[in-house]
C-alpha cells in the first residue's frame, strides 16, 4: 500500500519502528528525517501497520530501496518479501531499469532474501554502518536489473 493518511502522525511511528527494527545503528532515521522523506515525491512507503515498511526513492535512471524494517517479533513470516516486492513493482511501475540497496554485511536474513528475489552483489563499502558502540559494519552494495 501507498497511501499517507496523515504524515506528522506516520513519521512518529515510522521513527519509533525503525528504531525497533535496528536498535543498534547509530544512525537510525528521525522523525523529521521521515517527516522530510514523506513529503518528497521521489519517496514512496510500503506501510503494513505497526509490523513494518519500506521506502523506496526514485532517481531519474534508477531507485534505491532506502530501508525495510520488520518489527522484530514478525520477522520469518513473509512481510519482508511481501514489502521488497511491493517496492519492485513500484519502481518497475515507474520504468525504471535497475534498484540498488546496502545491507549491512551481518545481515544475513536480509541479503538471503534479496539473493532470493534476483539481487547481486555489485560491491563492498568498508565500515560503512556506523552502530551505536562506536563500531562500524561493511555494507554490501547490491542491484537488480529490472525487465518489463
Amino acid at each position: 500500500m501507498f497511501l499517507i493518511p496523515n504524515i506528522e502522525e506516520d513519521a512518529r511511528r515510522l521513527a519509533t519502528l525503525h528504531s525497533i527494527c535496528f536498535p543498534n545503528s547509530l544512525e537510525a532515521y528521525s522523525e523529521y528525517l521521515f517527516l522530510e522523506m514523506l513529503r518528497t515525491p521521489s519517496y514512496s512507503f510500503s506501510l503494513y501497520g505497526a509490523h513494518g515498511f519500506g521506502i523506496v526513492r526514485s532517481g531519474k535512471a534508477d531507485a534505491e530501496i532506502i530501508t525495510i524494517a520488520v518489527h522484530p517479533k514478525k520477522r520469518r513470516n513473509g512481510l519482508g518479501q511481501k514489502i521488497l516486492n511491493d517496492l519492485i513493482k513500484k519502481v518497475i511501475y515507474e520504468s525504471k531499469p535497475e534498484i540498488f540497496l546496502e545491507v549491512a554485511t551481518e545481515n544475513t536474513a536480509a541479503i538471503k532474501l534479496y539473493k532470493k528475489c534476483g539481487f547481486k552483489k555489485i560491491n563492498l563499502r568498508i565500515r560503512y554502518f556506523k552502530k551505536k558502540d562506536g563500531s562500524k559494519s561493511d555494507a554490501v552494495l547490491m542491484r537488480k536489473i529490472l525487465t518489463f
